[in-house]
C-alpha cells in the first residue's frame, strides 16, 4: 500500500466544509475551509512573560492552567495565540473550549470593527458549528478594551449531543482597533465546569502599553 502524501483532505470526523491536514503519518489539529491554503507550519508555542501573559499582535491573555494547552488558531489569524481545553467527545471528534487572541485575517481586515466582527462571526458559525443552533440572533454592542474601541458579538448556541454533559455554548467575538490594525478576541465557551463564562473570559483580555 502506498503512503498517502501530506496534504489537506476532507475532515475524517465528517464536519462539512472542513479540510484537515494529514502530515503523511497522522492527522493534525490544523483545519481550514480552503483546501488551497498553504501547508501549516508546526505549532510554535509561545512562552508567557513574567506576569504569566501570552502575547500576540499587541494583545495579551493569561496562560491558562492545565488541562488548557496551546493549539492552532482559527485559519487565517496572523500573529495569534490559541488555547484549548477538551470538554468532551462526540462522533465528530474531540469537543473543546477555545480562546484565541491575535490579528484579524487579512481577507477580512477592511471595514470598521462591527463589519469585520459580523463577517468573521458568520464565517466561524458556518465553518465550525454545523450541528449547533443559535438560540437567538447574534447580539452586538460597542465596547472598549483598555481604552481601545471595539465591537463585541455574543451568540448563545444550543448543543444537542447525548455524549456531552452540557446543552449550551457561548461564542464571544470582539474586534477592536489598535494602531497596527484590527485585532480579535474569539472564545468558544461550553457551559460546563472549569470553563469561564463570557464576561469572565473577556475581563482577562489586555492591551499592554507599548
Amino acid at each position: 500500500m502506498q503512503p498517502t502524501h501530506a496534504g489537506w483532505y476532507w475532515d475524517p470526523a465528517g464536519r462539512p466544509g472542513l479540510f484537515r491536514w494529514w502530515n503523511g503519518v497522522a492527522w493534525t489539529r490544523h483545519v481550514t475551509p480552503d483546501r488551497t491554503d498553504p501547508a501549516p507550519e508546526p505549532l510554535a508555542t509561545v512562552e508567557p512573560d513574567g506576569d504569566g501573559l501570552l502575547h500576540a499582535g499587541g494583545v495579551a491573555y493569561p496562560a491558562l492552567p492545565e488541562p488548557w494547552c496551546q493549539c492552532p488558531a482559527y485559519p487565517g489569524f496572523t500573529d495569534a495565540v490559541a488555547q484549548e481545553r477538551r470538554v468532551g467527545r462526540t462522533g465528530r471528534g474531540e469537543y473543546d473550549a477555545l480562546i484565541v487572541i491575535g490579528s484579524v485575517p487579512d481577507r477580512l481586515s477592511e471595514g470598521d470593527a462591527p463589519e469585520i466582527a459580523t463577517s468573521l462571526c458568520t464565517e466561524i458559525l458556518s465553518t465550525f458549528y454545523p450541528d449547533e443552533r443559535p438560540a437567538g440572533p447574534p447580539s452586538g454592542v460597542a465596547v472598549e478594551i483598555d481604552s481601545h474601541p471595539g465591537w463585541r458579538i455574543d451568540v448563545q448556541l444550543d448543543v444537542e449531543a447525548p455524549a456531552l454533559d452540557f446543552v449550551r455554548e457561548d461564542l464571544v467575538l470582539i474586534v477592536f482597533d489598535l494602531d497596527a490594525g484590527p485585532r480579535v478576541f474569539y472564545a468558544s465557551l461550553p457551559s460546563t465546569e472549569d470553563v469561564p463564562r463570557p464576561d469572565d473570559a473577556v475581563a482577562l483580555l489586555r492591551v499592554p502599553k507599548s
